[in-house]
């Protein structure tokens, strides 16, 4: 897994600034990740139970990532709730973090993954890409990038996309337009 972040980190950094060359501060950055960090941040979403949609333990999961992003310094401001109802009464909520662009602000490389479960803790399937986003986000943190970066957590997915299907049709696109320049999307389920 620890290869996983580092080769997302680096690859970001690689596009971010077309880089063809070995930079040393990407390098820097892919050493911060660390394996006790992943399987900490896996082992506190496993003790967190089965987070199905619309559940308890999916709203406790919710919370435990924003005060993962608070703890690495990310603002209220960056930190948004994006609520959504499925089927007859299923609510949730999506958590989006944006991080800022010092040149593209308006143009956004997104990193994702899904953290609700269906039949167990969802350790591999997805506290695996929720662990990696959120140890992308803390090593990312004070780095600038020349393109805003949003790390969505989905939720709803595993009832069939309902999380990332709301983003993509209510913020994505509004009315059929579309509302954000997305360049890249990393999808990160089951590393």
């Amino acid at each position: 897994m620890k290869k996983i972040t580092t080769l997302l980190l680096f690859s970001l950094g690689t596009y971010a600034f077309q880089a063809q060359s070995f930079i040393q501060a990407y390098q820097n950055r892919a050493n911060l990740v660390t394996q006790t960090n992943i399987t900490t941040l896996l082992q506190e979403f496993g003790n967190l139970g089965v987070k199905t949609t619309g559940s308890a333990a999916n709203t406790n999961a919710l919370n435990w990532l924003k005060a993962k992003y608070q703890s690495y310094g990310y603002t209220a401001s960056q930190i948004v709730e994006d609520p959504f109802t499925f089927g007859s009464s299923t609510s949730s909520k999506n958590l989006i973090i944006t991080k800022t662009g010092t040149v593209y602000p308006n143009t956004y490389v997104i990193i994702c993954g899904h953290y609700d479960t269906i039949t167990g803790p969802g350790v591999s399937d997805n506290g695996s890409g929720t662990s990696i986003i959120l140890e992308a986000a803390r090593i990312l943190k004070d780095v600038p990038t020349e393109y805003s970066i949003k790390f969505i957590h989905f939720s709803g997915e595993e009832q069939g996309l309902q999380g990332s299907a709301h983003y993509v049709n209510s913020v994505v696109f509004q009315n059929s337009v579309r509302q954000l320049n997305i360049k890249l999307v990393f999808n990160l389920d089951q590393v």
